[in-house]
């Protein structure tokens, strides 16, 4: 009886209602539930429902229904429980006889305490009904026991056929491999050979079943030793990796700590700065006060010496009135010169965000244990067209990247037909792409960040950076002295390019400026001619892939060759492009002419051709393998093939609470303890089953279970291999300290910055802050800057500047670490722009004889459109409520109110000529007249409002003027003016005499127009080629 019960606990209860099976079936996850439970259950499960399946509470495995078109309630009825399930209720369920009462007396109606079992009738009886069961010849020598004690009954299953329901199962048709009743047989198995007694078999199959209990058994004693050698490496694991957090949150700690005290010495600056800005303050005004103080006692004395009588005392004050005497006494000229103007502090908050993103406290190396099997052929998983809408040509892909945003696989390429770069991604289910024009042709790429790549323009030699969210959004643009096809990050603040004309591969800073030119030689010849594609392996080193020369070299970063692989025979190259590597080092190339990718192992031996023609592989260009291990192919065609590829080894670098984070090793070995320790409770439990099966008096319980073992039912339940491919074998925190301190030692907070009202030092020569280029996506022809000033909007620096060729006037800012810009299209051709107040502008339009005013915040708004009876050019502002502009025709420069009336002509003479031919760029001097500059005459001006004339700037030789264009003046009174064909900055005094070549073309400056200086004191200055050159000094 406790065996009965103990069955009925462990094995034929349901979890869900905590009761004895009822109408039971079976999952495919192996696990047992009532019908109307799991139905009950799966109705609350929304994603069961859309998946038109059953869901296991235990597991959370799919059951799929044979007909999820019937009502939910009826999801359950075609699936059955296993044969072991089913036989232990038909044995030992609520279904079974009852031991406690006779049961010849209950079909009577009565409830007489059951005192014998007999094993043959399979039934329970009284102390009458037994004397009467052995007074019958036919049952009087039945097995019987005693069921006053605690007594295991064996019970006969007595099996009936389903068909034939008076007729026992007694057959078993070897043929049909089925057990059947005589009438079955005689109808169905007339014409099969092998009919055989069921209980002829019942030996062998109980010997089969004894194997497969030794068998059980060996896996179980397998399993278990496996746990415990899983469960000593689960506690040497946590000890490790609990000592790997807290180094973690020791660095992390530090790394505040670092900021913080960068963030006291800011404090503390400031403090000193601040005080001794406000002890200036207070004394000027002490001084002030002493001053008027001084000057009462002054005129008090005066007036005494009035009111004498005495002429001597009227002499003597005369006197001292003449010397300056009185003058001097308390005197205080507040000359502002080397005191403190303004206190600021400046935040580079996209240097700060750049170098938090490079600040890495360590990596987590999570090592796998498999290996990348490169012999077995990739699998194509996707093709991306990469022609979109607004192509103006055949779009033929050259470079690859893919970057993920937002957990989205982001593929950046480069088009060099159409001359864009673009991005394709999902969003919402729906494909997606951005696409930003270049002036140039963009040829390689490569991705710095997580969210940054870098590209190559070769004819306008530039490399640009973009951001990427996944919209593509061009963050800088660096020019270079060479034209630069290929390019690969080295390091976060190094790249490696490679060069045509000198054929070389050069290591540059993120600036441009070449760190080493790298151009070995083979056999006394150059190895390169074409290095158009580069990558960078896990070492560090340089992979090249030469079209011309058709070898692969690798270049360590100081220039030796690791290899040069230039083989001959089926392997030579025959046009190599893009390269790329694995995580493992394992190296890839295309040929483009023969249609092929080559695999090549780390020290660049051959190995196989990966893909070919055969897999659709036609004229690739460049390639790469991105985080998930796929490798993205670019065709000549048009589209980019996605192949999967897996890689062995994953590193991920994080911050702080992100690597924390990575520790999920510990759940996978915690997951697969629990799965060993599942398959051997369930090997347990087979193998208890089996006994009870073999020892069972019914045959069929014997067969069933055979049968079971022979169909794999018995195998599949819960059974884990525990495999170990694919599942982590170690975790290791690797730490870089010398980098991590060099990083903290860069990292700034930002800077205090204090403005001294003092004379900049223009004999020093200004340094290059930042280059904008004003090229931007609608335009349709080459941008060309004329003219440009500075306004400052809620503490950010907006940039207007005049665009003639694409007749616009456009703004550039910096908001929330990304550059932004607007763009107003006119009519009319702007040329001239000055600043009317602080957020305010003013634009002259050549061609419909207008001059606009614009507000600035950021964005451009029109505000206003004044008539004006003359073409103007040049334009400046006077005061609030006057403007002065320079015309052609007649050559004059005007001075207008703000509603564009003229309000006085000036022409002045020299010689008894015209001073003035062509007075297209104006400017304010701090006196408040008016600068020209008049690249007909070749002539700087200054001229009072009223006409006069203070100076005219018309020197010979090596200081004479080629064609000027742009003027300014600092608040010193020094005057700044372009030259547009000597590509010169040149420098003059207040009243016009010659100084300096303040920048040259050595200093990058290129047939430059209009300029301008900020409130910062920087230089603007505008190049034909489309940006604008920011300089400062101090």
């Amino acid at each position: 009886m406790a065996t009965s019960q103990k069955l009925t606990e462990h094995y034929l209860t349901c979890v869900i209602c905590n009761g004895v099976f009822s109408n039971p079936c079976t999952l495919v996850c192996n696990h047992t539930f009532c019908r109307k439970c799991i139905v009950n259950y799966t109705k609350t499960r929304p994603e069961a429902i859309c998946a038109k399946s059953l869901l296991c509470p235990f597991c959370s495995k799919m059951t799929k229904v044979s007909d999820p078109e019937r009502p939910v309630e009826e999801w359950a009825d075609e699936i059955k429980p296993i044969f072991l399930i089913q036989g232990l209720l038909d044995s030992f369920g609520s279904g079974s006889k009852d031991t406690t009462c006779c049961s010849y007396c209950k079909e009577e109606g009565e409830t007489t305490p059951a005192s014998v079992w007999c094993y043959v009738c399979d039934e329970a009886m009284c102390v009458r009904c037994v004397r009467v069961h052995n007074r019958m010849p036919s049952t009087r020598h039945h097995d019987v026991t005693d069921l006053s004690g605690e007594v295991k009954v064996k019970r006969r299953r007595m099996v009936m056929c389903k068909e034939h329901k008076d007729e026992r199962v007694k057959l078993l048709c070897k043929d049909c491999r089925k057990a059947v009743c005589y009438a079955c047989c005689a109808i169905y198995h007339r014409q099969c050979v092998s009919v055989v007694s069921l209980e002829s078999e019942i030996q062998a199959m109980k010997a089969a079943l004894t194997r497969a209990t030794g068998n059980l058994s060996q896996r179980r004693e397998k399993l278990t030793k496996e746990i415990e050698t899983k469960k000593c490496r689960l506690e040497d694991e946590t000890f490790r990796l609990k000592e790997m957090a807290s180094l973690i949150n020791y660095e992390t700690t530090k790394v505040i700590e670092q900021i913080k005290l960068k963030k006291r010495r800011l404090l503390h600056e400031l403090k000193e700065i601040s005080d001794k800005c406000i002890g200036q303050m207070k004394a000027e005004i002490k001084s002030v006060e002493m001053s008027v103080q001084m000057y009462q006692q002054q005129t008090e004395l005066i007036d005494q010496a009035l009111q004498s009588k005495c002429d001597m005392d009227v002499y003597e004050m005369y006197q001292g009135c003449e010397s300056g005497d009185v003058e001097a006494v308390g005197d205080v000229d507040l000359k502002q010169r080397g005191r403190i103007a303004s206190v600021r502090f400046r935040q580079d908050t996209e240097k700060l965000s750049e170098a938090l993103d490079d600040l890495h406290l360590g990596e987590i190396e999570v090592l796998y244990e498999s290996v990348l099997d490169l012999k077995a052929t990739p699998v194509l998983q996707d093709t991306t067209d990469v022609r979109v809408a607004d192509d103006k040509y055949t779009a033929v892909p050259s470079g690859v990247t893919v970057v993920a945003v937002g957990g989205v696989d982001t593929v950046v390429v480069t088009d060099i037909y159409n001359r864009s770069v673009k991005s394709f991604y999902t969003s919402n289910n729906q494909r997606r792409h951005s696409k930003i024009l270049l002036g140039g042709v963009p040829c390689g790429i490569t991705k710095l960040t997580n969210d940054r790549v870098a590209v190559t323009v070769t004819h306008s030699k530039q490399i640009i950076t973009l951001n990427v969210k996944p919209d593509l959004e061009l963050l800088r643009t660096t020019r270079t002295s060479k034209q630069y096809y290929s390019i690969t990050s080295l390091t976060p603040s190094t790249l490696a390019s490679g060069s045509r004309s000198p054929p070389s591969v050069d290591i540059l800073d993120m600036t441009g400026n070449v760190l080493r030119s790298i151009s070995p030689l083979y056999k006394g010849n150059n190895i390169f001619e074409h290095p158009d594609f580069l990558s960078t392996t896990r070492t560090g080193n340089i992979l090249v892939s030469d079209g011309r020369t058709k070898c692969v070299v690798c270049l360590t970063p100081d220039g030796d060759v690791m290899f040069n692989y230039r083989p001959t025979g089926d392997p030579a190259l025959d046009c190599p492009q893009g390269i790329t590597t694995t995580s493992t080092g394992d190296i890839l190339v295309t040929d483009y002419s023969l249609h092929r990718i080559i695999h090549l192992t780390e020290s660049g031996q051959f190995v196989q051709n990966l893909l070919t023609s055969k897999d659709g592989i036609q004229n690739p260009y460049g390639m790469c393998i991105d985080e998930r291990g796929w490798l993205r192919i670019c065709l000549h065609k048009g589209v980019i093939q996605t192949f999967s590829i897996q890689p062995a080894v994953a590193i991920v670098k994080r911050k702080g609470r992100q690597l924390l984070r990575q520790f999920g090793a510990m759940y996978v070995m915690k997951r697969c303890l629990i799965d060993a320790e599942m398959s051997v409770q369930m090997y347990q439990q087979q193998t208890e089953l089996i006994d009870q099966a073999l020892q069972s008096e019914c045959d069929m319980d014997v067969y069933e279970m055979y049968q079971g073992c022979e169909s794999g039912d018995v195998e599949a339940v819960r059974d884990v291999d525990l495999k170990e491919r694919g599942r982590i074998a170690s975790v290791t925190f690797r730490q870089d300290t010398e980098k991590l301190s060099t990083a903290l030692d860069d990292l700034q907070l930002g800077e205090i910055e204090v403005l001294y009202e003092s004379v900049p030092d223009l004999k020093s020569p200004p340094v290059l802050q930042d280059t904008t280029d004003v090229r931007v996506a609608g335009d349709k022809y080459t941008a060309v800057p004329t003219g440009v000033t500075v306004v400052v909007v809620d503490g950010a620096d907006t940039v207007v500047v005049t665009d003639m060729y694409n007749r616009s006037v456009k703004s550039f800012y910096s908001s929330n670490n990304q550059r932004h810009h607007s763009k107003i299209l006119l009519d009319g051709g702007p040329w001239g722009i000055t600043k009317l107040t602080h957020d305010q502008v003013a634009v002259t339009l050549i061609y419909s004889k207008q001059i606009i005013t614009l507000k600035v915040k950021l964005d451009l708004e029109l505000l206003t459109t004044m008539r004006t009876s003359k073409q103007y050019f040049g334009i400046t502002s006077l005061t609030p409520s006057t403007l002065a502009a320079g015309s052609r025709s007649p050559p004059c420069v005007d001075t207008l109110d703000m509603t564009g009336n003229v309000l006085r002509s000036i022409n002045p003479l020299h010689k008894g000529n015209n001073i003035l031919r062509h007075p297209d760029f104006l400017s304010t001097t701090r006196t408040g007249n008016i600068l020209v500059s008049d690249g007909g005459t070749k002539c700087i001006v200054c001229l009072t409002p009223e006409g006069d004339m203070m100076f005219n700037y018309t020197p010979t030789g090596d200081t004479a003027l080629e064609c000027p264009r742009g003027i300014t003046s600092t608040s010193t009174g020094d005057i700044l003016v372009t030259d547009y064909s000597l590509h010169r900055v040149i420098h003059l005094t207040e009243s016009g005499q010659f100084v300096q070549n303040l920048l040259t073309s050595k200093d990058g400056i290129h047939y430059p127009h209009g300029m301008c200086i900020d409130e910062r004191g920087r230089l603007r200055v505008c190049l034909c080629e489309g940006v604008i050159q920011t300089f400062s000094w101090t």
